[in-house]
């Protein structure tokens, strides 16, 4: 595969995610819910319950500046937690959303898992760098 495919898929991916409908509720039209652009605007507040979903979105954007700025990603301890929240966030997406739980009227929709998707592609890519040795690094 070609250099940097991976960070390059999760951002036209995630740019898709935006653009999708992130969930369903009693508090939208039956057949759309908000667009992840909006859930992503004000879902930051999320951050103050310490959800690990807005913490790998902060993650996932430090990743995005440092390969599109060249920055190499050098630390073993971030990569581990990039992809815990990667791995917190996509569990609680798909085993412990409130559909689970017994709320009928909240579920994900195509957007949150298109989301996902964009972290698992950055997440790879962070994993291959980080299996590169010194001098196969790319920036």
């Amino acid at each position: 595969m070609g250099k940097n495919i991976f960070w390059k898929a999760s951002i036209l991916v995630y740019l898709v995610s935006l653009f999708l409908p992130a969930y369903k509720s009693h508090a939208w039209p039956i057949d759309k819910g908000p667009l992840g652009i909006e859930v992503l605007a004000v879902g930051w507040f999320a951050i103050i319950f310490a959800e690990p979903r807005w913490f790998a979105n902060i993650a996932y954007f430090y990743v995005i500046l440092c390969k599109a700025s060249s920055t190499k990603i050098r630390a073993p301890s971030f990569t581990l937690l990039f992809l815990l929240f990667t791995a917190l966030s996509i569990t609680i997406l798909y085993r412990f959303s409130p559909a689970s739980r017994g709320v009928e009227d909240f579920r994900f929709s195509y957007g949150a898992y298109t989301w996902s998707v964009s972290l698992l592609l950055a997440s790879y890519e962070v994993y291959l760098c980080q299996k590169e040795t010194p001098a196969q690094q790319i920036t």
